[in-house]
């Protein structure tokens, strides 16, 4: 009977655990759905002690049993749960190379930028790290990442298109692709924190104006919607910048569309630039050093170019705009205005 009452009883005790958690869990769902660390952690509990076998034939079916029981969409569930595992291996990560990063559960940021970072790094931690130790920072945000992420998509496919002819010969070659995929996604987020200062002006515009008593402006706007009309959705213009700092006087505003190019192939293929020319009276393409001669190539009179240099990732004008007949300027300061009320 004492043999028969300790097997029994730790089974009970797990599936009384378990309720507990699913009651703790139903509240954050109901009333703190933002929680995600906490979500995170008695998911993570109820899979490592598998709480869920006593009732469930998979983790997989508890997941979709609390979710369909709280009218909550699975995919929620397992987002909390991606996201807090790729924090904590970031943690685990940081430890054992000595460094301080902020607990799970005093982070500031959107858990859903992480699984921006990972899709980003794929299967690089040191892109990983390098991307995660930014934003901890606040040097990137959702939108640079998202700028990345395009990079990363547009360089993966001109990849896979190859990969379907490979054969023996050329693994080595599409895994050194591999590795530059991964630093444009760190090229692009670096030209745009180069941009976030207005130090490039000074080589193409005479007049600078950093007086702290005159109302100058520098705001750059990432990832900037426009409605150009050739797609059903918004094209988006990867940095747009509004300031006064180069005008004679502060009540006048200047549009700047920044396009970003990091690799040959997505600066070549790029068929949807020069619609952007009708929102921003300056445009200009950002690129490394090294695409200088293929952008030469594809740029259009009065078109700028700015070229980042060196480790420091500093910009220089290389080339100067002339300003644009911005026929849709007024659409641009009112999607500006939207975005700042």
């Amino acid at each position: 009977m004492d043999t028969e009452s300790n097997i029994v009883n730790p089974r009970l005790k797990e599936v009384e655990e378990l309720k507990r958690i699913e009651k703790e869990l139903s509240q954050l769902l109901q009333i703190d759905k933002k929680n995600w660390v906490k979500i995170y952690e008695l998911m993570k509990a109820v899979k490592a002690q598998s709480l869920w076998a006593n009732t469930y034939h998979s983790f997989t079916a508890w997941v979709r049993y609390l979710a369909k029981s709280n009218s909550t969409h699975e995919s929620i569930l397992w987002k909390r749960q991606k996201q807090g595992k790729i924090y904590e291996e970031y943690e685990k990560r940081a430890l054992q190379q000595n460094r301080i990063v902020p607990r799970m559960e005093n982070l500031k940021v959107s858990p859903d930028n992480f699984e921006l970072i990972d899709k980003i790094a794929q299967s690089n931690e040191q892109i990983r790290d390098e991307l995660m130790d930014k934003l901890l920072k606040n040097e990137i945000q959702r939108r640079d990442l998202k700028r990345a992420w395009d990079t990363v998509r547009t360089e993966k496919e001109a990849k896979n298109q190859k990969a379907r002819k490979i054969n023996a010969y050329d693994k080595l070659e599409i895994n050194a692709e591999t590795q530059q995929i991964h630093q444009s996604a760190l090229k692009a987020v670096d030209i745009i924190l180069a941009l976030k200062t207005p130090l490039w002006l000074q080589n193409s515009f005479s007049t600078i104006c950093n007086s702290k008593n005159d109302k100058r402006v520098y705001s750059p706007f990432a990832e900037f919607a426009v409605y150009t009309g050739t797609s059903r959705h918004s094209r988006r213009i990867d940095i747009m910048i509004m300031e006064n700092m180069t005008c004679e006087f502060n009540y006048e505003l200047k549009l700047h569309g920044i396009e970003i190019k990091v690799s040959k192939n997505d600066l070549l293929k790029d068929e949807k630039m020069s619609e952007y020319t009708d929102y921003c009276d300056y445009f200009w393409l950002a690129i490394p050093e090294e695409l200088l001669e293929y952008a030469q190539n594809v740029t259009l009179d009065g078109w700028g170019i700015i070229i980042i240099k060196g480790e420091e990732m500093k910009p220089e004008v290389y080339q100067n705009a002339k300003r644009q007949n911005a026929i849709f300027r007024q659409e641009s300061l009112t999607t500006a205005l939207l975005k700042l009320l």
